[in-house]
């Protein structure tokens, strides 16, 4: 069989979609519900009746910070879903002998993490968004603001050009791609296991480097300096990139390797 094969992997993805669809409209449902809840409540719904625009960009401040951090979660930790479906031995024995290489299989899915949990929450967002303007002019006599909008506004890097915006997709995707390799190494609460992992890797790194620092200043005549940010832009952008695709080739190893059975608490 061949490594890829594009009308093989377009069958695996639209399978992969029929399969996961409850999956992607319970989260796409949940999340407008919480979006058009959270804007609701910042537009003063119990008074009816002409409002200052000011008073309602002022309150948006208040739920924009939790707003943020939950399309960011969501964002950053759906990778773990990659084979969140593959819980049981009769799914993970069909997914094994569909007829589709391990290449289409594990592209179809990072597709669905990735591309689909983006756009899930970009419709829920944007649904909510509308949602809340027509309530606010309704009751408000015409008055509304736009939470994609003031985002915007409050955020002025993500419009600031190629290099910014380039610089937000790779933080993404490695993100992405932790979550991804986590969720394919750990068979039970990924998502939990990789968070507690990244904190104690984000402990003794900081503590070797408070440490290396620290002898640098007390024990030699050496003198840090840090390179301009500008500068250091392109070289952030190739570390993330190469990192990222590390995590995804390891996360496709492991996902080869997947088991019907497996009393562990990873896939390995």
């Amino acid at each position: 069989m061949n490594s890829f094969n594009i009308i093989r992997f377009g069958n695996v993805l639209r399978r992969l979609c029929i399969v996961r669809r409850k999956k992607i409209i319970s989260l796409t449902l949940g999340l407008t519900i919480f979006f058009a809840l959270t804007g609701i409540m910042s537009i003063d719904p119990f008074h009816i009746g002409p409002i200052d625009k000011t008073e309602i960009t002022i309150r948006f401040l208040g739920v924009l910070g939790m707003i943020v951090i939950v399309f960011s979660t969501f964002l950053t930790i759906g990778g773990y879903l990659i084979i969140s479906d593959l819980n049981n031995k009769n799914s993970l024995i069909d997914e094994l002998t569909l007829p589709a290489s391990a290449l289409e299989k594990f592209v179809a899915r990072l597709l669905f993490v990735t591309i689909g949990v983006m756009l899930s929450l970009a419709v829920s967002f944007l649904v909510a968004d509308v949602i809340q303007q027509l309530l606010c002019m309704l009751l408000h006599a015409g008055t509304r603001v736009s939470m994609l909008g003031f985002i915007l506004d409050s955020y002025p890097g993500i419009r600031n050009g190629f290099g910014s915006l380039s610089i937000y997709f790779i933080a993404y995707l490695f993100q992405n791609s932790i979550f991804v390799l986590g969720g394919v190494f750990f068979k039970k609460v990924p998502w939990l296991c990789t968070i507690i992992v990244l904190f104690l890797l984000f402990t003794i790194i900081s503590l070797a480097i408070i440490g290396l620092v620290s002898y640098i200043y007390g024990y030699t005549n050496y003198h840090l300096s840090l390179p301009d940010i500008q500068v250091c832009t392109p070289l952030k952008f190739l570390i993330g990139a190469v990192f990222t695709g590390l995590n995804y080739f390891l996360a496709y190893r492991l996902f080869c390797r997947l088991q019907v059975i497996n009393n562990r608490w990873f896939n390995i």
